[in-house]
Protein backbone atom coordinates (compact mmCIF):
# COMPACT_ATOMS: atom_id res chain seq x y z
CA UNK A 1 0.00 0.00 0.00
CA UNK A 2 1.30 3.45 -0.93
CA UNK A 3 0.69 6.53 1.19
CA UNK A 4 -0.54 9.34 -1.03
CA UNK A 5 -0.77 12.93 0.19
CA UNK A 6 -2.67 15.52 -1.83
CA UNK A 7 -1.39 18.89 -0.66
CA UNK A 8 -3.82 21.80 -1.05
CA UNK A 9 -2.00 25.13 -0.63
CA UNK A 10 -4.24 27.56 -2.49
CA UNK A 11 -7.69 28.99 -1.67
CA UNK A 12 -10.38 26.49 -2.63
CA UNK A 13 -12.81 28.66 -4.55
CA UNK A 14 -10.30 30.71 -6.50
CA UNK A 15 -8.86 27.85 -8.54
CA UNK A 16 -10.34 24.91 -10.38
CA UNK A 17 -7.09 23.07 -9.56
CA UNK A 18 -8.41 22.47 -6.04
CA UNK A 19 -11.50 20.74 -7.43
CA UNK A 20 -9.30 18.59 -9.66
CA UNK A 21 -7.07 17.71 -6.70
CA UNK A 22 -10.15 16.49 -4.81
CA UNK A 23 -11.17 14.35 -7.78
CA UNK A 24 -7.66 12.90 -8.00
CA UNK A 25 -7.76 12.09 -4.27
CA UNK A 26 -10.98 10.14 -4.74
CA UNK A 27 -9.60 8.42 -7.83
CA UNK A 28 -6.44 7.35 -6.01
CA UNK A 29 -8.56 5.32 -3.59
CA UNK A 30 -9.39 2.91 -6.42
CA UNK A 31 -5.87 1.52 -6.17
CA UNK A 32 -4.07 0.14 -3.15
CA UNK A 33 -3.48 3.59 -1.67
CA UNK A 34 -3.97 5.28 1.68
CA UNK A 35 -5.02 8.80 0.67
CA UNK A 36 -4.72 11.93 2.81
CA UNK A 37 -5.66 15.47 1.79
CA UNK A 38 -3.57 18.02 3.67
CA UNK A 39 -4.80 21.63 3.78
CA UNK A 40 -2.01 24.11 4.48
CA UNK A 41 -1.39 27.85 4.00
CA UNK A 42 -4.19 29.37 1.86
CA UNK A 43 -5.63 25.91 1.29
CA UNK A 44 -6.79 25.82 4.91
CA UNK A 45 -9.91 27.62 3.74
CA UNK A 46 -11.00 24.37 2.09
CA UNK A 47 -11.37 22.84 5.57
CA UNK A 48 -14.26 25.20 6.37
CA UNK A 49 -17.89 24.65 5.41
CA UNK A 50 -17.90 25.72 1.78
CA UNK A 51 -20.69 27.20 -0.30
CA UNK A 52 -19.06 27.41 -3.74
CA UNK A 53 -22.25 28.49 -5.52
CA UNK A 54 -22.46 31.67 -3.42
CA UNK A 55 -18.85 32.57 -4.17
CA UNK A 56 -19.01 31.77 -7.86
CA UNK A 57 -16.37 29.07 -7.40
CA UNK A 58 -16.05 25.61 -8.82
CA UNK A 59 -18.47 22.98 -7.61
CA UNK A 60 -16.35 20.94 -5.22
CA UNK A 61 -19.20 19.56 -3.15
CA UNK A 62 -19.50 16.38 -5.19
CA UNK A 63 -15.87 15.36 -4.64
CA UNK A 64 -16.02 16.27 -0.94
CA UNK A 65 -19.12 14.13 -0.47
CA UNK A 66 -17.12 11.10 -1.68
CA UNK A 67 -14.26 11.53 0.80
CA UNK A 68 -16.08 9.66 3.59
CA UNK A 69 -17.25 6.65 1.56
CA UNK A 70 -13.83 6.40 -0.14
CA UNK A 71 -11.94 6.69 3.17
CA UNK A 72 -9.99 9.82 2.23
CA UNK A 73 -8.40 11.27 5.36
CA UNK A 74 -8.53 15.07 5.69
CA UNK A 75 -5.99 16.99 7.75
CA UNK A 76 -5.51 20.73 8.23
CA UNK A 77 -2.42 22.45 9.58
CA UNK A 78 -3.69 24.38 12.61
CA UNK A 79 -1.51 27.48 12.15
CA UNK A 80 -2.86 27.89 8.63
CA UNK A 81 -6.41 27.96 10.00
CA UNK A 82 -5.56 31.09 11.95
CA UNK A 83 -3.95 32.74 8.92
CA UNK A 84 -6.99 31.92 6.75
CA UNK A 85 -9.37 33.15 9.51
CA UNK A 86 -11.19 29.81 9.66
CA UNK A 87 -12.95 29.43 13.01
CA UNK A 88 -14.40 25.94 12.55
CA UNK A 89 -13.76 23.07 10.19
CA UNK A 90 -15.98 20.48 8.54
CA UNK A 91 -16.77 17.35 10.53
CA UNK A 92 -14.09 14.66 10.32
CA UNK A 93 -11.13 16.93 9.55
CA UNK A 94 -8.13 16.43 11.83
CA UNK A 95 -6.10 19.38 13.08
CA UNK A 96 -2.33 18.98 13.07
CA UNK A 97 0.55 21.26 14.03
CA UNK A 98 3.14 22.21 11.38
CA UNK A 99 5.88 19.75 12.47
CA UNK A 100 3.38 16.88 12.34
CA UNK A 101 2.13 18.05 8.93
CA UNK A 102 5.69 18.17 7.60
CA UNK A 103 6.26 14.67 8.97
CA UNK A 104 3.14 13.51 7.11
CA UNK A 105 4.64 14.91 3.90
CA UNK A 106 7.98 13.29 4.62
CA UNK A 107 6.36 9.88 5.16
CA UNK A 108 4.37 10.01 1.91
CA UNK A 109 5.27 7.67 -0.94
CA UNK A 110 3.51 9.97 -3.41
CA UNK A 111 2.94 13.74 -3.08
CA UNK A 112 0.57 15.70 -5.31
CA UNK A 113 0.53 19.45 -4.71
CA UNK A 114 -1.84 22.18 -5.85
Amino acid sequence: MKRVVVLVRRPPLARSATTEAFRVAVGMTLGDHEVTVLYIDGGAGAAAELQPALAGGADIGEALSLFGPCHVREVVESGSLEQAHVASVRKGIERMNRPAALSLLDDADVLLAV
